[in-house]
């Protein structure tokens, strides 16, 4: 039965016309594919696990990336329902851009609280698209449970991350959970951001042939700011941009900004993001204020993206200061808006390329990152070809194409029957 159900399927999806006879759509409509009249014939219906919703102050990099799929889905004919972490001033049930929202507990009770929503609802969904791990404290462990076509979203690997963030002993017990993850997804289809990733995935145990990359896009207000990268007035300004947390390290970019004022006087900085760790933000301005940098720093709080791309456009450089990142979707903002990246080797080389659209130091080499800084700053040639070659690039990337690549391993799970472990 079951193997008759999977072969029905393949056909199902691959007719256009299918929703002509009452008897195929009616068997359509049990193995979870609506009708659906556009390009693919087909609609989905999706369940999304992420971490995150656009309410949330929190929301990440890899929440946009889910978020931004999900409505261009619904766009495109699809059914998505987004399952993620809630707050106390959230509501439980939630539309947003045509998307579905429903909201679990907090980072610690979400997985759970989604187990018990999917064994309940899981006849409602054909596929399912699972944040592998990220924002959620206790991952989602989908792969255990969910019998269905599943594709999982993995960004990078964390062992740097933990090694930076927490102590030895909780480092060491996350490793550990990051490797039990990745057994748990090793017949799943996964996604990941970056050719690097792909590698470090392999690397713990994932078949290469079930990893797909995809490119995340940029923002369409930021990307329609690249008409203006050229004729901008640019300040003697460093911007760093992210969630303020430790493992970022962006004391590196305050310590950088130290050195970099001794050759370029009226250099200034501005960290902008969330707050996350409000003990370390203090640690920011104690070191500050012993580097006697006074107004030189600056810290702007929950800005939003026209005032990210604002900043963008003054600014002469970003520094993306992480140990790892997945893409760091942020540098791909900055080339839009003209400004060339000084990042450290954590970030993938598929997003910043040495001397090509940014510089790349080593984590942790403030020096370094420093010399990289001024180079920029002072030499007005080096900054013309960066912006220019940063903007070019930058110019690919779009949001539609990332769906169309997550709609493709969406679609290769629902009719793979290497990823589809049993028909429920």
């Amino acid at each position: 039965m079951t193997r008759g159900l999977k072969a029905l399927e393949h056909s199902t999806i691959s007719v256009i016309g299918a929703g002509k006879s009452k008897t195929r759509a009616w068997l359509a409509e049990r193995i979870g594919v609506r009708k659906y009249h556009n390009m693919w014939g087909l609609a989905l219906r999706i369940l999304v696990m992420a971490a995150r919703d656009r309410k949330n102050p929190n929301f990440a990099g890899g929440d946009l990336t889910l978020s931004e799929v999900s409505e261009r889905l619904v766009a495109r004919g699809h059914s998505v329902t987004y399952l993620c972490s809630s707050l106390p001033k959230l509501r439980h049930d939630d539309f947003i851009r045509g998307v579905r929202v429903i909201r679990f507990g907090n980072v610690w009770t979400a997985s759970l609280l989604a187990f018990l929503y999917y064994v309940k609802n899981r006849g409602k969904y054909r596929v399912v698209l699972q944040e592998a791990l990220g924002g959620l404290r206790v991952p989602y462990f989908g792969p255990l449970y969910v019998r269905k076509p599943l594709v999982a979203v993995w960004y990078q690997r964390n062992d740097r991350i933990f090694r930076y963030q927490y102590n030895r002993v909780v480092a060491a017990f996350l490793r550990i959970l990051e490797y039990a993850v990745a057994r748990a997804h090793r017949r799943r289809l996964v996604l990941c951001p970056s050719k690097r990733s792909l590698l470090d995935l392999e690397g713990m145990g994932i078949d290469k042939q079930l990893i797909r990359t995809y490119t995340p896009g940029i923002d369409e207000s930021v990307l329609a700011r690249s008409t203006q990268a050229f004729e901008s007035k640019r300040e003697d300004m460093l911007v760093w941009i992210g969630k303020i947390r430790k493992f970022k390290c962006p004391h590196h970019a305050i310590m950088a900004l130290d050195r970099v004022r001794r050759a370029v006087p009226d250099c200034t900085l501005v960290i902008a993001g969330y707050p996350e760790d409000w003990r370390y933000l203090n640690h920011l301005k104690e070191i500050s204020n012993k580097l006697q940098l006074n107004n030189a720093l600056i810290f702007r709080f929950r800005i939003s993206e026209e005032e990210k791309g604002m900043l963008l456009l003054k600014a002469k450089a970003l520094l993306i200061t992480s140990p790892v990142e997945g893409f760091a979707n942020v540098a791909s903002e900055a080339n839009a808006c003209g400004a060339p990246v000084v990042a450290t080797y954590g970030i993938p080389s598929d997003v910043v390329t040495n001397d090509v659209n940014g510089f790349r130091v080593p984590f942790g080499d403030v020096e370094a990152m420093a010399t990289a800084c001024k180079k920029i700053l002072l030499d007005d040639d080096t900054f013309e070809r960066l912006s220019r070659r940063g903007v070019q690039l930058a110019r690919g990337r779009d949001w539609n194409q990332t769906t169309m690549t997550f709609l493709a391993s969406l679609e290769e799970a629902s009719i793979n029957t290497r990823n589809l472990v049993d028909s429920e």
